[in-house]
């Protein structure tokens, strides 16, 4: 009969490495469940009642396969208005099953059903209401102001889905494009001359959004005013502004545009409030056709 050794000196456990006594009418024998990718060291002997034989040597290393898990951990190290950075580690070394040359970040936006922008019927209890946004309570048409904007900055369209990739040895990527206040999933795989392996789990995140609310100031009993501002490279944009009584759950719009950031008009006074009353006030921009929201 024959015996057949077999071990590998890439990434070495117990599971590669083998032997197994063959049967004397064949003279081939099939190692099953090698890793791909990898060099094999082989070696046979002969054995009769006498003893075994010096052994025959060989090294042979396998086909590639695609990677079997996808590289660990996956982070998302920063978030902006219109990109995300995404770091990666490696693919753990028994499951390259092969040489890895490059890394491809898959991202896909996905709708937020939840979203603040749904209109509402707006006829609160004590009070008579026109139609508002009712911040997810209620279900109609949204408002959207509707001035054209130009913009120079390419957007991944909503429900869409985008593919980077990125060579070895970089473990990072910058995703830009993307659109303001919008949900996405993210997903990293390793590819080598095989195909793609495995994606990790997907990660979720929320882009910026293209404003924030920097102050809300009372001037009197029955008026507020809010100032914003808008993210670094965004100059003009149409603003509706949404502010909620949480007392008698009553919806309001006002619509307001602005040209030019530097004129100073990124601020609005609400007029004809309930003195002594809470109100819940959202700011939305409709920048490139696309809508944001930032509440206060």
């Amino acid at each position: 009969c024959f015996e057949v050794k077999w071990s590998t000196d890439q990434c070495p456990s117990k599971s590669d490495n083998g032997s197994v006594i063959a049967s004397n009418t064949s003279t081939t024998y099939t190692i099953p469940h090698l890793r791909g990718g990898t060099s094999y060291n082989i070696a046979v002997s002969a054995i009769n009642s006498a003893g075994t034989s010096p052994s025959h040597r060989v090294t042979v290393v396998t086909e590639e396969k695609p990677p079997a898990s996808p590289p660990l951990p996956v982070n998302v190290t920063d978030v902006a208005t219109f990109t995300v950075t995404v770091q990666w580690g490696t693919v753990p070394c028994p499951d390259q099953n092969g040489y890895i040359t490059y890394y491809t970040i898959n991202i896909s936006s996905v709708s937020d059903s939840s979203s603040g922008s749904t209109g509402g019927s707006g006829n609160g209890p004590g009070c008579g209401c026109g139609s508002g946004i009712d911040s997810g309570h209620g279900n109609g048409s949204g408002v959207k102001s509707g001035r054209g904007i130009g913009c120079s900055v390419p957007v991944i369209e909503e429900g869409a889905n985008d593919t980077v990739s990125v060579s070895v040895p970089e473990h990072n990527a910058t995703l830009t494009g993307l659109r303001p206040s919008t949900n996405y999933f993210i997903t990293v795989a390793a590819v080598n001359s095989a195909g793609s392996g495995k994606q990790s789990e997907p990660l979720f995140v929320v882009t910026k959004g293209v404003l924030s609310v920097t102050n809300t100031t009372s001037l009197s009993a029955k008026t507020l005013t809010i100032e914003w501002e808008l993210v670094e490279g965004v100059t003009t944009a149409t603003y509706t502004i949404f502010y909620y009584n949480t007392d008698t759950d009553c919806f309001h719009n006002d619509t307001g545009a602005v040209d030019d950031v530097d004129s100073g008009e990124q601020m609005f006074t609400l007029t004809g409030l309930e003195e002594g009353s809470t109100y819940s006030v959202t700011v939305m921009t409709t920048l490139c056709g696309l809508q944001d929201n930032e509440e206060d």
